[in-house]
């Protein structure tokens, strides 16, 4: 007896440093592609490096008086842009752990723009070194994990994140998203332990705390508790169709997988972690429903959410599938790329027969129909990598969808940088498949085939990256400044009327600093086509002002009025931007010494401020 239990404990000892060594090794291999990732990634957006700040920097960063007054109370009570979150006027967007961040910043660097622009070039391939760990950690398989980690790590559609500073805080709520995910797997253990292995509870905790620093970073970061059932019930489905298919050999349809436990311990033990897990995710958001004044809509404006306002129910139907197809085309082909879709960049589609329909079909049809299909005939490991991937694709990018309830903005880039991570999941499995890298049958999951140097795979692949770096480096040269990135943004979508506004305002500013006339005159036909696009008060105000620095009063002021018959509602009533215009008009009259008239403007400013 002694003599068997010594010789099992030399076996065991045997077989678990022959599992080191090969994680050891394993590990090796993947480090060295893990740094070649996160050179891909630093190469690629550092010359974004001595930017400037560009389009929402100016109010998160210069302007916000929370990072001037270094106060922590006020960072974690007030929303992104400095003001409190009960305030009718607030987003009720709550980043307090990028602010902190951005205090940081200010420490070290003062309000030095390239500061900040560097901090986001070093946190990007951070965060793509872990998306690639995240592959790994769900594929089993090292050439998916170094395909996706360089997809991600070169996609064109993250230069709004990184090459502006705002989107510091899509890159941090990644970083705490990725760690949270790979926390909670290894608590739980890989698909193929998943029914052998006991729940590590301290590393669900830091799971569930992870996620909440997400919340805390950006808002979509928090679905990661979401995944975390999703998770384990691919996992369940996949062991549970693994067993009856070993069990009687075939079935029928799937009820019988869902019905079919290996062993009812797991079963409860999925239930215990996601009771416990839901009660988490209900409490964190009702406080954080709370803290935003009992209200999660965003204080949205009609010029850059006009499906929010539209009256038409069918129109508002039909325009929210097609605005999800410009997103997740712009991951396919990032052709066009814009920082902000304001009204009548993309016009809303109000009948059925409209052709744009079918762009959704598709794009839906390929989520719910063709990604299933195909994972459906990949080894059950695998199986679980896509359907999460999907999950993934997919469950942070709801939240930004304006199907439960309205956001800021229609199309934004940045708001794509966790979809991505599915996409890039999605497209490096398919890519090693379809040339025959990855092994179908049973075998090792590291062990790669021998075509795995076929030359047309590595063009292909190289071929992609190359494009989107190339496109990438292209793109955030846009974002070099204010008038750089709105000149961009109107060269692709003439139709933009917060473009044409802005970038008439950066070209009055340069023209006026110069004394050029002829730039003054220029940046007028971008106030004038901006107001053709859509009448805001805020745009005739700025065409007043300017017209008014060239000596030409009495079109001023008919601009000043013309803008009053134009001004728009908000949600409370107030008026917006009659303000501006009285106060237009009362320097009108100042000018013209009717100091009467000009009392009586400034009181009526006053009383709209």
């Amino acid at each position: 007896m002694t003599a068997n239990k010594t010789l099992k404990l030399s076996v065991g000892k045997k077989t678990k440093s022959c599992c080191s060594r090969k994680s050891i090794k394993v590990l090796e291999g993947l480090w060295k592609k893990y740094i070649f990732i996160f050179l891909v990634a630093l190469l690629c957006f550092i010359n974004t490096s001595f930017h400037e700040f560009t389009f929402d920097d100016v109010a998160a960063v210069v302007n916000n008086q929370d990072l001037k007054s270094f106060s922590l109370k006020k960072i974690f009570s007030d929303d992104f842009w400095g003001r409190p979150l009960y305030y009718f006027n607030s987003n009720k967007s709550y980043r307090p752990l990028v602010i902190l961040t951005y205090w940081v910043n200010v420490l070290i660097f003062g309000v030095w723009a390239p500061g900040f622009h560097m901090g986001n070039v070093l946190l990007h391939p951070i965060s793509s070194v872990l998306v690639a760990h995240l592959c790994w950690k769900l594929f089993n398989n090292k050439e998916i994990a170094l395909i996706s980690g360089l997809i991600f790590a070169s996609h064109p559609i993250h230069c709004d994140a990184v090459a502006s500073v705002v989107g510091r805080a899509e890159i941090l709520g990644c970083i705490f998203f990725c760690l949270a995910l790979l926390s909670f797997i290894k608590a739980v253990g890989r698909f193929e332990l998943y029914c052998k292995a006991k729940t590590q509870w301290s590393l669900f905790v830091i799971s569930v705390a992870l996620s909440i620093g997400g919340l805390l970073s950006k808002e979509p970061a928090y679905t990661s508790c979401v995944l975390f059932g999703l998770y384990e019930l691919a996992c369940l489905f996949a062991t549970s169709e693994a067993a009856l298919k070993k069990k009687i050999g075939s079935y029928k349809g799937s009820l019988s997988v869902v019905l079919h436990i290996p062993k009812l311990t797991v079963f409860k033990s999925f239930l215990t972690r996601q009771s416990l897990n839901f009660a988490i995710f209900c409490s964190v958001m009702y406080a954080r429903y709370l803290l935003a004044g009992r209200s999660l809509d965003q204080n949205t404006h009609f010029y850059n959410n006009y499906i929010s306002k539209n009256e038409s129910r069918l129109t508002r139907a039909l325009s929210i599938p097609y605005f999800h197809t410009i997103h997740f085309f712009s991951l396919v082909y990032p052709k066009t790329l814009v920082c902000s879709g304001s009204y009548n960049s993309f016009p809303l589609v109000a009948r059925w027969s409209d052709i744009r329909n079918l762009r959704a079909i598709a794009l839906y049809a390929t989520f719910f129909i063709l990604i299933p299909l195909y994972a459906r005939y990949q080894p059950a490991k695998h199986f679980v990598g896509i359907i999460f991937s999907l999950f993934i694709m997919l469950v942070p990018f709801s939240l930004c969808s304006n199907l439960f309830f309205w956001n800021g903005y229609e199309i934004a880039e940045r708001i794509m940088y966790l979809p991505s991570i599915g996409f890039s999941y999605i497209s490096a499995h398919m890519l090693v498949s379809f040339y025959g890298i990855l092994p179908r049958n049973k075998g090792n999951a590291h062990s790669i085939a021998p075509n795995a140097s076929n030359f047309f795979y590595k063009f292909v692949v190289a071929t992609i990256f190359l494009l989107f770096a190339a496109r990438t480096v292209v793109r955030n040269n846009d974002w070099k400044s204010e008038i750089d990135l709105w000149n961009s943004t109107v060269q692709t979508l003439p139709t933009n009327a917060l473009a044409n506004f802005n970038f008439g305002n950066e070209l009055f500013k340069k023209a006026q600093s110069l004394d050029d006339y002829e730039g003054m005159q220029e940046a007028l036909k971008y106030f004038k086509r901006s107001v053709e696009i859509f009448p805001l008060s805020s745009v005739y105000y700025n065409w007043g002002v300017a017209l008014m620095h060239l000596n030409r009063s009495e079109e001023a002021r008919v601009l000043f009025k013309e803008g009053l018959n134009h001004c728009l509602v908000i949600r409370n009533k107030r008026e917006s931007g009659k303000s501006d215009l009285y106060r237009g008009l009362a320097v009108y009259s100042l000018n013209k010494g009717d100091f009467e008239k000009e009392l009586f403007l400034f009181l009526s400013w006053f009383f709209f401020v």
